[in-house]
């Protein structure tokens, strides 16, 4: 059986593990297309990181429109999906964008079972062209995945027949992350790990530290465009300590 598997986030290095333990089901060719860098937005580029690649093909495509999250798409998908002729199309991007719109048709074409993969848990609907993006995968998609209950509800919302399975896009290797054996005797701590973007209330976190007692520290894990504003925040605040 050949699977074919679109995914820009395989291009960090842990998350290629996935494609590892995927390859060693029975009777499973995958090939595993990723473009050379993203460049995630509010963060910069992410580079292809080459770490868990034993057991599959890693294809690497130019992407264009690079750091556009609905709106990017691989000029060479088209010859690698006629070079492989996958049995099973795993579109990892969600089903309002381009990128899937493009990888979908191609699996109609050539009779390819697919999927595609919704994180979002927000109801909206779409403008064109991303309204049109989204009909055509939910009319063609063999099966959807979700990452939370909310996207899979939003997905049958939106008009989806077919099976969905309620999974989340990367696991936890507890070979590589494990926890410390114990932690320093600290008071209450708050973390938080993640992009330093706007969007993501960072700082308001940073100003609700400001209104809570001496004994809560909190920790920041992640790096980001906000990162220099919320150092100045910080400092403002007089939270350096905490």
């Amino acid at each position: 059986m050949r699977i074919l598997m679109l995914s820009k986030a395989l291009v960090v290095g842990t998350y290629q593990r996935k494609a590892e333990e995927l390859a060693l089901l029975p009777d499973v060719e995958l090939t595993v297309a990723v473009p050379p860098v993203w460049q995630e937005p509010g963060v910069g580029p992410l580079p292809l990181e080459r770490r868990y690649t034993t057991g599959y093909q890693m294809a690497v495509l130019p992407m264009w429109l690079n750091g556009h999250f609905h709106m990017h798409f691989y000029p060479g998908l088209r010859r690698l999906v006629e070079l492989i002729q996958p049995d099973i199309f795993h579109i990892d991007e969600e089903s309002f964008n381009f990128a899937t719109f493009q990888a979908m048709q191609l699996a109609v074409q050539h009779r390819a079972k697919s999927c595609f993969y919704n994180w979002a848990n927000i109801d909206r609907r779409y403008p064109p062209p991303f309204s049109t993006f989204e009909r055509y995968t939910l009319k063609h998609a063999t099966a959807a995945i979700a990452g939370n209950h909310e996207a899979a509800q939003i997905i049958e919302r939106h008009g989806y027949e077919g099976p969905i399975h309620v999974l989340p896009q990367f696991g936890v290797d507890p070979e590589l992350f494990q926890p410390a054996e114990s932690l320093p005797p600290e008071p209450f701590r708050i973390g938080y790990f993640g992009r330093m973007v706007e969007s993501k209330g960072v700082m308001d976190l940073i100003e609700a530290m400001a209104l809570l007692p001496d004994a809560v520290h909190l920790l920041l894990i992640g790096d980001g465009e906000l990162l220099p504003n919320i150092a100045v925040r910080i400092a403002e605040l007089g939270l350096q300590e905490r």
